[in-house]
């Protein structure tokens, strides 16, 4: 897997999330849609920084802590390709 870079910051695309987190595509799609996995939207792609990648390896994330979801706050686009 390249190594791909949006300024100082190390990204994946979220076919490369999916194998790195051994699940399908269309799980890391309803994480990122149910704001379970941040992820942001950059030309027609959505992309995972190696930060938030690594926070969710180690249960950081504030779902995996028992703090409500933030999908109230994120897009709803059911196109997360």
């Amino acid at each position: 897997m390249a190594v791909k870079r949006m300024g100082d910051t190390t990204v994946w695309d979220l076919e490369e999330v999916a194998n790195h987190m051994e699940v399908t595509l269309d799980t890391v799609r309803e994480y990122v849609r149910e704001g379970k996995l941040p992820a942001q939207k950059f030309g027609k792609k959505y992309w995972v920084t190696a930060e938030d990648l690594g926070r969710w390896a180690r249960g950081e994330l504030p779902w995996q802590q028992g703090i409500p979801s933030v999908s109230e706050q994120m897009p709803h686009d059911e196109s997360i390709k």
